[in-house]
């Protein structure tokens, strides 16, 4: 969470969200890969928050960010969690 940014969670919702959700949201998404291709990202926009969800080798990294995001950004910053995750849990 950067410095001054007011959270909307609280300390409770946070802690059932980040241990579930992303797991349970991504592997849902990954299923359809066998028809679709590979999984790149998974977003999800709410009147409040962007969420956005790249699987890196076994980890789930979740970004969040102000929803006025664009979808170009969120297609690079796809590109920067897979050049992080290549440097830091390999091929």
């Amino acid at each position: 969470m950067r410095e001054g940014v007011e959270s909307v969670f609280t300390s409770e919702d946070r802690h059932n969200y980040v241990q579930i959700m992303p797991l349970i949201i991504v592997d849902a998404a990954e299923k359809l890969q066998r028809v679709l291709g590979n999984l790149e990202s998974v977003t999800i926009r709410y009147e409040k928050l962007l969420f956005a969800f790249f699987r890196v080798k076994k980890v789930i990294v979740v970004l969040s960010y102000n929803p006025e995001v664009t979808t170009p950004f969120i297609s690079a910053s796809s590109d920067l969690i897979r050049m992080l995750g290549t440097m830091y849990f390999g091929e």
